[in-house]
């Protein structure tokens, strides 16, 4: 299990989960049943989440999720140095 730090006190309403799985987000994590992230899986990183990462990161110890953006942003910039 991890944990999360969250500075509000909005929520995702479950009942549209449907509607936006049906355009394209996938539901990526969930806690005491409510949608804690998304995902749009055509895209190379689009990822929502309720809680903040941006908290638990430190200059030594990133999130996970901004290594990720980074690691992504990276190979994006690649990409376009290449064609």
């Amino acid at each position: 299990p991890f944990s999360e730090r969250h500075k509000h006190k909005y929520e995702i309403n479950t009942e549209y989960t449907g509607i936006m799985e049906k355009n394209g987000l996938k539901v990526s994590g969930m806690h005491r049943n409510l949608v804690d992230a998304m995902e749009l899986e055509q895209h190379p990183f689009y990822i929502l989440t309720q809680y903040q990462p941006e908290f638990k990161s430190r200059p030594t110890n990133p999130h996970p999720l901004m290594k990720a953006f980074i690691k992504a942003a990276l190979d994006y910039s690649k990409k376009d140095e290449d064609e």
